[in-house]
Protein backbone atom coordinates (compact mmCIF):
# COMPACT_ATOMS: atom_id res chain seq x y z
CA UNK A 1 0.00 0.00 0.00
CA UNK A 2 2.52 2.64 1.09
CA UNK A 3 2.41 5.84 3.07
CA UNK A 4 3.00 9.53 2.53
CA UNK A 5 6.29 10.01 4.37
CA UNK A 6 5.94 13.79 4.30
CA UNK A 7 2.63 13.63 6.17
CA UNK A 8 4.11 11.22 8.72
CA UNK A 9 7.11 13.51 9.24
CA UNK A 10 4.82 16.54 9.63
CA UNK A 11 2.73 14.65 12.19
CA UNK A 12 5.89 13.71 14.11
CA UNK A 13 7.12 17.31 14.07
CA UNK A 14 3.79 18.54 15.42
CA UNK A 15 3.79 15.82 18.10
CA UNK A 16 7.31 16.83 19.09
CA UNK A 17 6.29 20.47 19.41
CA UNK A 18 3.27 19.47 21.51
CA UNK A 19 5.57 17.56 23.84
CA UNK A 20 4.08 14.12 23.17
CA UNK A 21 5.93 11.52 25.22
CA UNK A 22 4.37 8.18 24.26
CA UNK A 23 2.70 7.10 21.04
CA UNK A 24 2.36 4.14 18.71
CA UNK A 25 1.96 3.50 14.98
CA UNK A 26 -1.85 3.68 15.22
CA UNK A 27 -1.65 7.15 16.74
CA UNK A 28 0.84 8.43 14.17
CA UNK A 29 -1.24 6.93 11.34
CA UNK A 30 -4.28 8.77 12.69
CA UNK A 31 -2.37 12.06 13.06
CA UNK A 32 -1.05 11.77 9.49
CA UNK A 33 -4.22 10.34 7.89
CA UNK A 34 -2.50 7.10 6.82
CA UNK A 35 -4.30 3.76 6.51
CA UNK A 36 -1.33 1.37 6.31
CA UNK A 37 -0.48 0.89 10.00
CA UNK A 38 2.22 -1.69 9.29
CA UNK A 39 4.03 0.68 6.91
CA UNK A 40 3.82 3.49 9.49
CA UNK A 41 5.16 1.13 12.16
CA UNK A 42 8.06 0.05 9.93
CA UNK A 43 8.87 3.67 9.14
CA UNK A 44 8.87 4.57 12.84
CA UNK A 45 11.09 1.57 13.59
CA UNK A 46 13.52 2.79 10.91
CA UNK A 47 13.98 5.92 13.06
CA UNK A 48 14.77 3.90 16.20
CA UNK A 49 18.01 5.03 17.80
CA UNK A 50 18.04 8.25 15.81
CA UNK A 51 15.01 10.50 16.26
CA UNK A 52 12.83 7.97 18.06
CA UNK A 53 13.26 5.38 20.76
CA UNK A 54 11.22 2.21 20.26
CA UNK A 55 10.12 0.27 23.32
CA UNK A 56 8.13 -2.88 23.97
CA UNK A 57 5.43 -2.23 26.55
CA UNK A 58 4.01 -5.29 28.28
CA UNK A 59 0.38 -5.68 29.24
CA UNK A 60 -0.65 -7.15 32.59
CA UNK A 61 -2.06 -10.62 31.91
CA UNK A 62 -4.82 -10.09 34.43
CA UNK A 63 -6.21 -6.65 33.47
CA UNK A 64 -4.35 -5.61 30.29
CA UNK A 65 -2.80 -2.66 32.13
CA UNK A 66 0.17 -1.29 30.18
CA UNK A 67 3.01 -1.85 32.61
CA UNK A 68 6.73 -2.19 32.26
CA UNK A 69 8.67 -1.61 29.08
CA UNK A 70 12.07 -2.41 27.64
CA UNK A 71 14.03 -0.89 24.79
CA UNK A 72 13.33 -2.56 21.48
CA UNK A 73 15.78 -5.46 21.14
CA UNK A 74 16.52 -5.88 24.87
CA UNK A 75 16.07 -9.21 26.60
CA UNK A 76 12.60 -9.78 28.06
CA UNK A 77 12.70 -9.94 31.87
CA UNK A 78 11.56 -13.18 33.56
CA UNK A 79 8.71 -11.44 35.39
CA UNK A 80 7.08 -8.03 35.85
CA UNK A 81 4.84 -6.70 38.60
CA UNK A 82 1.97 -4.55 37.38
CA UNK A 83 2.30 -1.08 38.88
CA UNK A 84 -1.50 -0.72 38.95
CA UNK A 85 -2.87 -3.99 40.32
CA UNK A 86 0.38 -5.49 41.73
CA UNK A 87 -0.15 -8.72 39.75
CA UNK A 88 3.15 -10.46 39.02
CA UNK A 89 3.25 -12.04 35.57
CA UNK A 90 5.57 -13.49 32.95
CA UNK A 91 5.83 -10.93 30.12
CA UNK A 92 5.07 -12.12 26.61
CA UNK A 93 5.39 -10.52 23.19
CA UNK A 94 1.89 -11.83 22.52
CA UNK A 95 0.59 -9.35 25.13
CA UNK A 96 2.64 -6.28 24.30
CA UNK A 97 2.65 -3.06 22.32
CA UNK A 98 5.42 -1.32 20.41
CA UNK A 99 5.52 2.25 21.63
CA UNK A 100 7.71 5.18 20.68
CA UNK A 101 8.99 8.36 22.24
CA UNK A 102 11.38 11.02 21.05
CA UNK A 103 15.07 10.44 21.71
CA UNK A 104 15.55 14.07 22.77
CA UNK A 105 12.20 15.35 24.05
CA UNK A 106 11.60 19.03 24.58
CA UNK A 107 11.40 20.07 28.17
CA UNK A 108 8.08 21.47 29.30
CA UNK A 109 9.82 24.78 30.02
CA UNK A 110 11.07 25.27 26.45
CA UNK A 111 9.77 28.48 24.97
CA UNK A 112 7.79 28.60 21.74
CA UNK A 113 10.70 30.41 20.13
CA UNK A 114 13.11 27.58 21.05
CA UNK A 115 10.67 24.98 19.78
CA UNK A 116 10.44 26.72 16.39
CA UNK A 117 14.23 26.62 16.02
CA UNK A 118 14.46 22.86 16.54
CA UNK A 119 14.42 20.49 13.57
CA UNK A 120 13.07 16.95 13.91
CA UNK A 121 14.41 15.52 10.65
CA UNK A 122 18.02 14.38 10.85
Amino acid sequence: MGIDFFKVEDALKEAYMRGETRFNAYTVAFWSNQSDILAVNNYLLSKNGNVLEARIEFLCDENNHPTGSIKFGEKIPPSITCHICQNEFIPSLEFSNIIFNFSNPLSRSSTKQEKKKLQLVT
